[in-house]
């Protein structure tokens, strides 16, 4: 609790964000809800924060959505275009849109280009 309220009252936070994010990851596993709430906290201060946006990927089931604080609803997909919107030579993000693409099926990415799941494996690889 006393986290979460330092973050709603410290809306510059962004680089502490991170390092918090990041030792949630690194440190003792807290319960899965709790960082769940973390990712989506640091997303209100801090939309282009891509590690909060692939950890909430990996959390998110295939057939599932999360809702964001913003109020947007997003699927796995969703929420990999999101890291390579923030940041398109993320390696992972182009390597999991492509194990989650069906045979023959093209994503649009968020900068216009149009892939297929050879392709984001292709890219992975370039990144």
């Amino acid at each position: 609790e006393l986290l979460f309220e330092a973050l709603r009252r410290d809306h510059a936070a962004k680089e502490p964000t991170n390092l918090l994010a990041s030792m949630l990851v690194t440190g003792d596993r807290p319960v899965e809800a709790l960082m769940k709430q973390f990712y989506l906290e640091a997303l209100r201060y801090d939309r282009d924060c891509i590690l909060s946006y692939a950890m909430l990927a990996t959390q998110t089931p295939e057939a599932k959505t999360t809702k964001l604080l913003d109020g947007r609803v997003m699927s796995k997909r969703q929420l990999y275009l999101e890291v390579l919107r923030c940041n398109p030579h993320y390696t992972n993000a182009y390597a999991t849109l492509g194990s989650l693409s069906f045979h023959g099926e093209k994503v649009t990415l968020g900068d216009g280009r149009v892939m297929s799941e050879q392709q984001m494996y292709i890219e992975a690889l370039r990144c």
